[in-house]
């Protein structure tokens, strides 16, 4: 789950000393406590800084995400008044469904309450940074942080989710569940990313000489060094192929003992070739080749903080229904909001590409070709009247510190 690659070296948290040991401390829920060991007798600790970071967070989480919501099997987390009532009330839903569908998918019995704990959008490259830290060494057990801007954007939850509820099946006290199989379990969820089928995309992979050999995935520190969408669909599509050509409970026994020979009586490069076989049969037309293209153009901002923080941005979010692709948000002092754009507005199209149901990521692949200070050109339809106008991109404003803290508030049920 890590973003930045090679931004954070894989690390290791001391071996347990005692109630006052680092980890202790933190699985314990006890972050102030924790923050401090890592800056005194705990700095010698391969990564305290990033370590002493990640509690940071954690802390400021404690502090602001209060407003709670129970659905179901999960509980949101969030700053007071973030979710409105429609918001919450889908949201809710979908956690709930998602936790369903993991137990079934996965034929798991969790019986736990997974927290969820949604931060403000702007805190995206804090979240992404903080992976490393939430993931590795049982620290996400029961806990899952996303970032959430607006209801109907759950991919990442998802994930994470089946991070947080698989977690006992690994040998994470060992090190030794290979990231190609952790990753790849969470990718499986959805097994269609922008509708696109995950053979389709390594298929695209292999085209473009995108594609990463399984050998070098199946290490774990070169997993985290690889470009990130090609490494996590690459795993996702090989999960998946695990598990429907041997079925569930073997791939449980790699998971838990990652022995390719011993599971399945084949080295990685017989089965990545076998594989590779059912990757080549899956349809790949044109427009699904310009939807990998343009999330692979979108992941390498997302290949280091530079990129993240030099995002070209529009500050509008769109909806769609069979009809018409159109604004369901302008965000303030953004540039759509000084260009005059209205929820509503419907968008035609955009530097020349018409933008219809269904194909309404051609206006991410048009932004994401441009760079913070670029325009581009869209055609809009305002209650039956044709409007062009030219909209300046700027970048996506993220925040590079934690947010002040907000105003103590009581804890309990909130929206």
């Amino acid at each position: 789950m890590a973003l930045f690659a090679g931004s954070s070296p894989a690390f290791c948290l001391p071996p347990s000393s005692g109630a006052d040991s680092g980890r202790e401390l933190i699985l314990s829920g006890q972050y102030e406590k924790a923050r401090q060991y890592y800056s005194t007798q705990g700095a010698s600790a391969p990564d305290a800084a990033g370590i002493a970071d990640y509690l940071d967070l954690l802390i400021w989480t404690q502090k602001n995400l209060t407003a709670t919501r129970r659905c179901g099997n999960t509980v949101l987390h969030a700053a007071q008044g973030v979710l409105d009532g429609r918001e919450a009330d889908a949201l809710c839903l979908e956690a709930d469904r998602l936790y369903r569908q993991i137990e079934e998918k996965f034929s798991i019995d969790y019986g736990k309450t997974i927290s969820i704990y949604l931060y403000p959008e702007e805190m995206e490259a804090i979240v992404w940074k903080a992976y490393p830290y939430l993931s590795q060494y049982q620290l996400t057990d029961g806990k899952v942080h996303v970032f959430f801007g607006r209801a109907g954007q759950y991919g990442q939850i998802g994930h994470e989710m089946v991070h947080a509820m698989t977690q006992q099946m690994a040998a994470f006290s060992a090190g030794k569940t290979p990231d190609l199989l952790i990753e790849g379990l969470a990718e499986y969820l959805d097994e269609s990313p922008w509708g696109v089928d995950l053979d389709a995309f390594v298929k695209r992979f292999g085209e473009n000489g995108a594609y990463l050999p399984l050998s070098r995935l199946w290490n774990p520190v070169d997993f985290r060094r690889a470009p990130r969408l090609a490494a996590y669909v690459q795993a996702g599509s090989f999960v998946r192929f695990l598990v429907q050509e041997f079925g569930l409970e073997k791939f449980k026994r790699l998971y838990a003992r990652p022995d390719l020979k011993a599971v399945y009586g084949k080295s990685l490069l017989e089965l990545e070739e076998q594989w590779l076989l059912t990757v080549q049969k899956a349809g790949l037309d044109e427009g699904a080749r310009r939807i990998v293209d343009y999330r692979m153009s979108l992941a390498t901002h997302y290949a280091s903080e530079n990129g993240l923080l030099n995002m070209p941005w529009a500050g509008f979010a769109v909806t769609e229904n069979e009809n018409r692709v159109s604004i369901e948000q302008v965000f303030e002092a953004s540039p759509a909001s000084r260009l005059g754009l209205k929820p509503h507005d419907e968008i035609l199209a955009i530097d020349g590409r018409a933008v219809r149901p269904g194909t309404a990521w051609v206006i991410g692949e048009a932004i994401f070709e441009k760079r913070p200070g670029d325009a581009v050109a869209l055609a809009i339809s305002r209650q039956g009247l044709l409007i062009t106008k030219r909209l300046t991109l700027a970048a996506k404003p993220l925040a590079t510190g934690l947010p002040q803290n907000a105003p103590e508030q009581p804890e309990g049920p909130g929206r």
